[in-house]
C-alpha cells in the first residue's frame, strides 16, 4: 500500500522526528490568498450570521487530524511566501522577498529537489508563482519531475487563460483574450473575452488523474498542488467584467451557485463559490485516496500563500476573512501573514487536536525531508514530526522573522518572539529603530504599540531583525560588456577583432570617436535578456543599439534601440519612430512617458527582451512595449522600411550591435543578463 503525505497549504505541517515507518508520499496543497477566517473550523464570528460561509470538507480535515493556530506564511505576498515554503529559508536568507522580478537559482535546494534526490517521483499542478516565465523559472529546474498549471503569477492572475504549461510546452485551451491584453502579453497574462475552462477546475482534474496514476507505482511521491483561488481573478479588475469571476452557466451568466440568490455584490458571490470550490476540492481528494486505499497512509496538509485581499471588487471585511487580527495581502499585521494550517494523517496524527505551536512555512522543508528519510540541508526550519505525531521533545523557534520589500517606501520587517511581537519600517538596505512592538496573546488585533513602555523589548526584537537580515543574492547574476578598461567582449560583424581607432576607450566610456570603426557586435548570441546601459550623443550625433541580430539575405538586421540628437538630427523631423528610444521605423517610445536628457549628458537604456515581447526604457520609464506577431506588430511591419523582410524579428537569438553612424557616441556601464 502506498503511502502518502498530503500537504494542503493553508494551515498545516509535518515535524521532524527520528522517524522509522515506511515513506510517506506527499501531497502539499496550498491555497491563494486565504484568510484567518476563511475557514469555518477557524472562524471566531462572522459580521453577519449570512456570511458564515461553510466548509465542511476541510472542517473534517481538521477534524481529523490536527489544526495549528499560530502558523505563519513565508511572507505577506505570493512570490516570496511560496520561495520559503520551497526552500525552508526565512524572508531574510531566501532570494526573493517581494513580488517583483526575481527567480530561485537552479542550485537552490528545495523541498521536490531534496525529495527527488530521495527516490520521490515529484509533481507540482497549479501556480508555481515563483519568478516571471520560461525557461529560467521552469518547475521542472527546481526539483519536479512533471508540471502542469502556471508559471508566472500575472498568468494564473486569468482563471480563463488561453494556456496553461505542461512540462515546459504550452498547452492551448478554447478561452480567448480580449485583443487589448493579448497584445501586452507578459507571459499568457490578460482578461479573457471568450471563457469556455475554468482553469481551477482543469487544475483539480489534474491532480485526481495523478494520484490515480502514482497509486499504481511503486516510488512514493510528493505532490505540491498551488492553487490559485481565492486570489482575485484578473486582479484589481482591471476592466470589465470584474474580477471574482467564476464559470458561466448553462445561460451564458455567472454561475453563483448556491450564492446566487444572496443579496450580496456579485464579487463577494464569486469570493464564496472559490471557498466553496476549494472545499470540495479537498473533498474530492480525499475521497479519492479513500477509495484507492491511500488514506491511512496519506499525510494531508492545508495552507495559504498569504492572507486576504481586496482585489476584485472583494472587501476581505465582508466575510471578515482575517478573524480577529488586523490587516491584509500586503501587511505584516496577523492577518496579512498568519494562516490556517490543518494536517491529517489517518491512524498516524490522533484526531482532534489542536496545538498553538509557534511554526511557519520554513518549518515546511525539514519536516517533509524527515518524513522521508532524506538529510536537510542547513535552513531556517524546525521539524514539526513531535507535534504531529504526539512524541518525542517539539523544539521551539526563539523566533520568527519576516521580511517584505515593497515600492514606494513601504517595505518592512518583522519579528516574533513568544508573544511578542516588533514591525518597522525597512528603507534602503537600512532597518528602522523606530517600530511598534505588540504584545499577541493580549493585542492580537494588534492596536496598540509598546514600544514606548517596554523599550528594552522592542530594542531587543529590533536587535534580532538586524542580525537575521542578509543581502539579497541575485539568482540572475550580471556580466558585464564594458567595464571602462576592456573592449574583449566586443568584435566586428564578421567576428573579427576591433579595428584601431574607430572605437576607444576615453575615461569609463566605449567611444566611437573616429570614422572607419564600423558597427560593433557582441562576441556572444543572446536570447531572452535584460540589457543596461547609458550612453550620450553628440550635436546631430546619430547611432543605435540592435539586437538579436540575424542575416536576412545579404543583410544583418534586427530590432533597434534608436539613440539619436531628435532636435539635431533629421531623423527627429521624420516622425516619432525615428527618434530616441522608438523600436526604428516601427513604433515611437511614449511620448508621455519619455524624458530625454539634453544632448551631451548621459542617458540610461534598458532594453528587455523575453519570448517574442520586446521593452525599451529611458530613464526609468517603459516608453516602448510590443509583442512580436501582434495585431499591431504586423501593421508596423507593414508601413515600415522591413515589410518585405520575411520574418523580421521572429529569431529567438542574437548578437547585440552597437552602430556606428559616422558620429560620435559615446557608450558606458553596459551589463547583460540572461532572463
Amino acid at each position: 500500500m502506498k503511502r502518502c503525505l498530503l500537504v494542503l497549504l493553508a494551515t498545516c505541517i509535518l515535524a521532524p522526528a527520528a522517524w522509522a515507518a515506511p515513506r510517506p508520499n506527499i501531497i502539499y496543497i496550498l491555497a491563494d490568498d486565504l484568510g484567518y477566517g476563511d475557514l469555518a473550523c477557524y472562524r471566531v464570528a462572522a459580521p453577519d450570521a449570512s456570511r458564515a460561509l461553510e466548509t465542511p470538507h476541510l472542517d473534517r480535515l481538521a477534524a481529523e487530524g490536527i489544526r495549528f493556530t499560530r502558523h505563519y506564511a513565508g511572507n505577506t505576498v505570493c512570490a516570496p511566501s511560496r520561495a520559503v515554503l520551497m526552500t525552508g529559508l526565512h524572508s531574510g536568507h531566501v532570494s526573493i522577498r517581494g513580488n517583483g522580478p526575481g527567480a530561485l537559482a537552479d542550485s537552490v535546494p528545495t523541498v521536490a529537489r531534496l525529495l527527488k534526490g530521495g527516490g520521490y517521483h515529484t509533481a507540482c499542478i497549479g501556480k508555481w508563482g515563483v519568478g516571471s516565465g520560461l525557461p529560467l523559472d521552469d518547475p521542472q529546474r527546481k526539483g519536479f519531475d512533471r508540471f502542469f498549471g502556471y508559471i508566472s503569477m500575472h498568468h494564473a492572475h486569468n482563471f480563463f487563460p488561453e494556456f496553461l504549461v505542461r512540462d515546459g510546452a504550452k498547452e492551448a485551451l478554447p478561452n480567448k483574450l480580449y485583443p487589448e491584453w493579448k497584445e501586452k502579453g507578459r507571459d499568457g497574462a490578460g482578461i479573457a473575452e471568450v471563457q469556455e475552462v475554468f482553469a481551477p477546475h482543469l487544475l483539480q482534474e489534474e491532480v485526481l488523474s495523478y494520484i490515480g496514476e502514482e497509486a499504481k507505482t511503486a516510488a512514493p511521491f510528493f505532490l505540491y498542488y498551488a492553487l490559485n483561488i481565492p486570489h482575485a481573478n484578473n486582479e484589481g479588475g482591471r476592466m470589465p467584467p470584474r474580477g471574482m469571476e467564476v464559470p458561466p452557466g448553462p445561460d451564458g451568466q455567472p454561475d453563483y451557485g448556491p450564492f446566487a440568490g444572496m443579496d450580496w455584490p456579485d464579487p463577494e458571490k464569486g469570493f464564496a463559490q472559490y471557498i466553496t470550490f476549494i472545499d470540495n476540492y479537498v473533498g474530492e481528494i480525499m475521497e479519492s485516496l479513500e477509495r484507492q486505499g491511500l488514506e491511512e497512509s496519506t499525510l494531508v496538509l492545508f495552507s495559504s500563500d498569504n492572507g486576504p485581499h481586496n482585489e476584485g471588487g472583494h472587501d476581505h471585511r465582508f466575510f471578515d476573512s482575517n478573524g480577529a487580527f488586523s490587516g491584509y495581502k500586503r501587511s505584516l499585521t496577523d492577518g496579512g501573514i498568519r494562516e490556517p494550517f490543518i494536517a491529517r494523517w489517518k491512524g498516524t496524527i490522533e484526531a482532534g487536536r489542536t496545538s498553538d505551536h509557534l511554526s511557519g512555512f520554513q518549518d515546511i522543508l525539514p519536516t517533509v525531508c524527515e518524513l522521508a528519510g532524506v538529510t536537510a540541508p542547513a535552513n531556517d526550519g524546525i521539524s514539526l514530526v513531535p507535534t504531529l505525531l504526539g512524541a518525542g521533545e517539539q523544539r521551539e523557534h526563539d523566533h520568527l522573522y519576516f521580511e517584505f520589500h515593497r515600492g514606494r517606501g513601504k517595505s518592512e520587517v518583522a519579528v516574533i518572539q513568544g508573544t511578542w511581537k516588533f514591525i518597522t519600517p525597512y528603507k534602503d538596505g537600512t532597518i528602522s529603530p523606530h517600530g511598534r512592538l505588540h504584545k499577541l496573546s493580549k493585542d492580537p488585533a494588534e492596536s496598540q504599540d509598546l514600544s514606548g513602555t517596554f523599550p528594552k523589548k522592542a530594542a531587543e526584537l529590533f536587535a534580532i531583525a538586524q542580525q537575521e537580515h542578509t543581502p539579497v543574492a541575485d539568482p540572475r547574476p550580471w556580466t558585464t560588456l564594458f567595464d571602462g578598461t576592456s573592449l574583449a567582449s566586443w568584435t566586428r560583424g564578421d567576428g573579427k577583432p576591433l579595428q584601431d581607432g574607430g572605437w576607444t576607450i576615453t575615461g569609463d566610456a566605449l567611444h566611437r570617436k573616429a570614422s572607419g570603426g564600423g558597427s560593433i557586435y557582441t562576441r556572444h548570441e543572446y536570447g531572452d535578456f535584460e540589457l543596461e546601459l547609458e550612453w550620450k550623443i553628440s550635436p546631430k550625433g546619430n547611432s543605435g543599439i540592435k539586437y538579436r541580430m540575424a542575416r536576412y539575405g545579404k543583410n544583418w538586421l534586427g530590432p533597434e534601440y534608436q539613440v539619436l540628437d531628435d532636435g539635431g538630427h533629421p531623423d527627429g523631423k521624420n516622425g516619432l519612430k525615428r527618434t530616441t528610444a522608438a523600436l526604428y521605423d516601427l513604433l515611437p517610445a511614449n511620448p508621455e512617458r519619455k524624458k530625454l536628457k539634453p544632448v551631451g549628458a548621459w542617458n540610461h537604456t534598458r532594453i528587455v527582451a523575453r519570448g517574442r515581447r520586446f521593452q525599451h526604457y529611458l530613464n526609468g520609464s517603459l516608453v516602448v512595449d510590443v509583442t512580436v506577431g501582434s495585431d499591431r506588430w504586423k501593421a508596423a511591419v507593414a508601413e515600415s522600411k522591413f515589410k518585405k523582410v520575411a520574418g523580421f524579428a521572429e529569431n529567438p537569438r542574437g548578437r547585440i550591435m552597437l552602430q556606428d553612424h559616422g558620429d560620435e557616441v559615446w557608450y558606458r556601464h553596459i551589463r547583460i543578463r540572461d532572463l
